[in-house]
């Protein structure tokens, strides 16, 4: 079962649900409407969505493989060798 509500928009604990009162429970077919969620049995498709500007770049493989910030984690794991 998938319980899935509205946040209430709290920053405290961030280990607790956090929902409004009295509770407001999405179903799956709100949350696809909604935020273009899909869920087939145990598997759930999401999709990224940022309210703020992002603050990191994403290197796609195999370009990626090669920039300095991978092969340096690499080295770290003992992974890569020069």
């Amino acid at each position: 079962m998938v319980r899935v509500w509205y946040h209430d928009g709290s920053d405290s604990d961030p280990t607790q649900p956090h929902m409004l009162h009295p509770d407001q429970y999405l179903t799956l077919q709100d949350l696809n409407q909604e935020i273009g969620l899909e869920f087939f049995q145990k598997y759930a498709k999401f999709r990224r969505l940022f309210s703020e500007q992002e603050c990191w770049v994403a290197f796609n493989r195999p370009e990626g493989d090669s920039h300095p910030i991978r092969r340096k984690y690499l080295q770290n794991l003992g992974v890569l060798v020069n």
